[in-house]
């Protein structure tokens, strides 16, 4: 596998506590619904290979017919308890690779070059956070 090559962990299982329990994700923004923002920005992300998107039991009705027009997104599976717990829950997923991006669905500012960027500065410093 390509050193340079990463799975992307997109976490979209919170429960919207914030929100009044309306889900973030599927709010419009210009028209599209939230996650697919992030959506795009993996999906053109030259780095990424594969996406994860992680799942909540509220909420994977309505956000699996977003995922079709994805080619990256191959797999998809449930949260879990806490942020922790989902991103694990990606993480036993996703073949294996030697990096993995974790993105929060609900973060619709994302681009590949910022995507790109971190691998760049994971590869170099061994890990890395956008803020």
């Amino acid at each position: 596998m390509d050193k340079r090559s990463a799975g992307a962990i997109l976490l979209a299982a919170g429960n919207s506590r914030r929100m009044g329990g309306q889900d973030k994700l599927l709010l419009p923004l210009a028209g599209r619904p939230l996650i697919t923002y992030a959506l795009r920005a993996l999906e053109q992300a030259e780095e990424v290979e594969q996406v994860v998107v992680v799942l909540a039991e509220h909420n994977a009705e309505a956000i699996l017919p977003l995922l079709r027009p994805f080619k990256k997104v191959t797999h998809t599976c449930m949260g879990g308890p806490r942020r922790q717990d989902s991103v694990r829950n990606g993480l036993y997923t996703l073949p294996a690779f030697d990096w993995i991006v974790v993105h929060d669905g609900a973060r619709p500012f994302v681009t590949p070059a910022l995507i790109r960027r971190g691998l760049e500065a994971a590869r170099r410093f061994g890990a890395a956070a956008a803020a």
